[in-house]
């Protein structure tokens, strides 16, 4: 087994290495410095196989880091200020760990899966299925091992947690793993239940709904798991996961293999059907009313029929958003209205909380979704078109396509501005006036901003294919760091002028910024990729 992991981990290693390559070729700046050799160059190989160590060793740690510290720790220590020590934070971190192992070492236990990997190194290496699967799955627990001890410790001695029961924890973790994996192999060979890694069924869904809800909800109620029975159910599953390593084990090279294939053929019939029903989707939510036409010429007459027969998966959705947001803002209102005692603290609210912001308009944006019907219903047919990809014709569209989604995200900013500042001039109000203009103004700049950013990244990386997969990995990349930020934005506390006011300015300065970068490379990067 152990010269099948060294074979699969060259195979896993040249993988990522090239896909490291291919992801650097498709940055514009990079793509001619970076020839198509590239891939046989030795120095290269090795620095990106440098590059996915890296990778590998931060996935190893920073989600546990992550997990640990802000999911366990985090809601522990606010549960147990809250209740004024009444309930230990060790409780409360003993309560929600054990609770969310249980549900990890059922949805996420890495014994089945179905990547392209394991299709590459099973299917058409012909590496034997058993070995190759257990092989990995060990990889795996000593990853988790290895990247929850530190932060057992480090995270769970912060919260007061015996210094023996830390050093155990991870014993545990791996133990619901094993525990997890041979319930899988129990569901294949007595139910014929195939529970695919990373697909949840029905009833995993609901189980790890059930598991979450019983880990947060219950300690804001101030109930909360003993310590003793949390630490007796974590080191049981020590002893019940060594039990499970023997069924694991035992489980046929026949069955790994037949699993394997039926894994293989599931994801890519889910691919196929992914496909197709994105297609399908797509012309159901297209207007066929043969009435809908345009008095406008040119571009603009394109941009109208595209709209209007775009409306419901462009305007209809903003609609229902904009009215969720309107009822939540309603509610608030009347909370406020009916209980006076809520005002101190909604107040205090809006005047430190408006990173918030950045979070909740990238929600709501509708950035990604009217990009990619852009490409799915107009842009793939468009590009072929040799007028199309003049810079006149190019830069031309962009705008009046910036014009229609900044209208598009503006509803939902507009209300969420004026029912923030209409909510603080009834929670209390403020003493500077400019207050409430920054409420206002802030979330329709930052929706500006989510506007232009999408566009500007779709038409600078283009990210899909002609059969419309998603293969842009700087577009990913990107996407992926808007998110991080904000969601870090959310933790940021300042004043609501201030940042509102750098909020504004940021706005306009990145508008400026990406209309240039548009207007510089857009020509050259906006095309067709096979």
């Amino acid at each position: 087994m152990v010269k099948t992991f060294r074979q699969a981990f060259r195979v896993k290693c040249a993988y990522r290495a090239n896909s490291f390559l291919y992801a650097l070729k498709q940055i514009p700046i990079l793509k001619k410095a970076i020839p198509q050799e590239a891939y046989s160059v030795p120095v290269l190989k090795v620095l990106a196989v440098i590059a996915f160590a890296i990778w590998e060793i931060g996935l190893t740690f920073a989600p546990k880091a992550f997990y640990l510290g802000g999911i366990v720790l985090a809601p522990s220590i606010s549960i147990a200020d809250r209740y004024e020590l009444r309930i230990p934070a060790q409780q409360v971190f003993l309560h929600i760990l054990v609770l969310l192992t249980a549900a990890g070492g059922i949805i996420n236990n890495k014994l089945l899966n179905s990547t392209k990997l394991a299709h590459y190194t099973v299917s058409l290496l012909r590496m034997d299925a058993k070995r190759y699967t257990l092989s990995d799955f060990v990889y795996q627990q000593i990853r988790f091992f290895a990247g929850f001890l530190p932060f057992t410790l480090l995270f769970g001695r912060l919260a007061k947690v015996p210094l023996w029961l830390c050093l155990l924890l991870p014993f545990s973790v791996v133990g619901s793993k094993l525990i997890g994996g041979a319930f899988d192999l129990f569901c294949e060979k007595r139910f014929g239940i195939v529970p695919e890694e990373g697909k949840m069924s029905f009833a995993s869904t609901l189980f790890a709904l059930l598991m979450l809800c019983s880990a947060f909800i219950p300690p804001l109620l101030g109930f909360v798991i003993p310590q003793a029975v949390s630490t007796v159910v974590l080191l049981a599953m020590i002893p019940l996961g060594i039990l499970c390593i023997r069924p694991v084990w035992a489980f046929s090279s026949l069955g790994y293999k037949t699993l394997t294939n039926r894994l293989q053929v599931s994801a890519m019939n889910q691919m196929n059907n992914a496909k197709a029903n994105a297609k399908k989707n797509a012309e159901k939510n297209i207007s066929a009313d043969p009435n809908v036409t345009s008095s406008k010429s040119g571009f603009e007459f394109l941009n109208e029929l595209f709209v209007k027969r775009h409306s419901r998966i462009l305007w209809s959705t903003t609609e229902k958003i904009a009215l969720i947001v309107g009822c939540i803002i309603l509610g608030i209102l009347i909370v406020v209205l009916r209980f006076p005692d809520t005002r101190p603290g909604i107040n205090a609210f809006l005047m430190t909380k408006l990173p918030l912001l950045w979070f909740i308009l990238y929600a709501l944006n509708r950035g990604m979704s009217f990009t990619q019907a852009c490409y799915m219903n107009c842009d793939h047919a468009l590009l072929t078109y040799p007028f199309c990809k003049k810079p006149g014709s190019i830069l031309r569209l962009f705008r009046i396509r910036l014009r229609e989604i900044s209208k598009i995200n503006a509803v939902p900013a507009a209300i969420l501005g004026c029912g923030a500042a209409l909510l603080l001039a009834l929670s209390g109000g403020t003493d500077n006036p400019l207050n409430y203009a920054v409420l206002i103004v802030a979330p329709l700049a930052v929706s500006m901003f989510f506007s232009i950013h999408y566009l500007m990244l779709y038409y600078l990386f283009q990210p899909y294919t002609v059969g419309s997969e998603m293969r842009g990995g700087p577009y990913t990349l990107i996407s992926g760091g808007t998110y991080f930020v904000c969601y870090m934005m959310m933790q940021v506390k300042l004043p609501t002028l201030m940042f509102g006011l750098m909020c504004i300015l940021f706005c306009v300065c990145y508008c400026l910024i990406a209309y240039a970068l548009v207007y510089k490379f857009a020509p050259k990067t906006f095309k067709l990729r096979s």
